[in-house]
């Protein structure tokens, strides 16, 4: 159960660390470091773990699989190798394979380094979004 404290003109609700903890525990078995430092800061810990457990152990639009490439992509692109272990054996555990992590960290890299070459030169977007279109028409008129 949250607790209600008053700070100044507001009523601000912290989350119930030991109910939180518990929740973990039930679910994962034990409280990881990363979740275990962030019980200083219950706000902090509610939505991360509320986000761990949507989009890590939860059920969404995008495949498990999927999501967890996604998170090694963004989290190489973001230089972060914590997050890039996290997302990687969570990967593993929703069957991606060796070549599929390694690929994402590639994609990582495609995407990144396009990325910084076309914010040098202040590509149009519009422009982008038609020769985008052209491309697809192109593509599926192909055998």
């Amino acid at each position: 159960m949250a607790t209600q404290v008053q700070t100044e003109a507001r009523l601000e609700v912290v989350p119930d660390v030991d109910e939180i903890r518990r929740d973990i525990v039930q679910t994962l078995g034990f409280v990881p470091t990363l979740l275990r430092e962030m019980e200083y800061e219950p706000v902090l810990l509610d939505r991360m773990w509320t986000m761990m457990k949507k989009y890590t152990l939860g059920e969404s639009h995008i495949p498990p699989k999927y999501r967890e490439l996604t998170g090694v992509a963004v989290a190489a692109s973001l230089h972060c190798r914590y997050c890039v272990m996290f997302h990687s054996e969570a990967a593993r555990m929703f069957g991606a394979t060796e070549e599929e992590i390694r690929e994402a960290g590639a994609l990582a890299q495609y995407t990144a380094g396009g990325s910084a070459f076309a914010d040098s030169r202040l590509l149009d977007l519009d422009t982008l979004r038609d020769e985008m279109r052209r491309i697809g028409e192109h593509m599926a008129s192909r055998p």
